[in-house]
């Protein structure tokens, strides 16, 4: 496995979230859905759910270290 893009986030947890979800959103797809004369841009992975999983890794992180 090859890493090619990375980030190590040292801040605030409030900040440490919106930068982690901006890094992810860097690197997620998006995609053209058209209907009719309009064209709709969306994420491929829904907003709320990866919102949801990097606020789970945060409050279930150990700090304990």
């Amino acid at each position: 496995m090859r890493i090619l893009d990375s980030i190590e986030i040292r801040t605030y947890l409030p900040q440490a979230a919106d930068q982690a979800i901006a890094f992810v959103q860097k690197h997620l797809g998006r995609e053209a859905v058209i209907a009719g004369a309009h064209r709709i841009n969306r994420w491929t992975v829904p907003m709320i759910a990866l919102r949801e999983a990097i606020i789970n890794a945060i409050v279930h992180a150990n700090y304990a270290e």
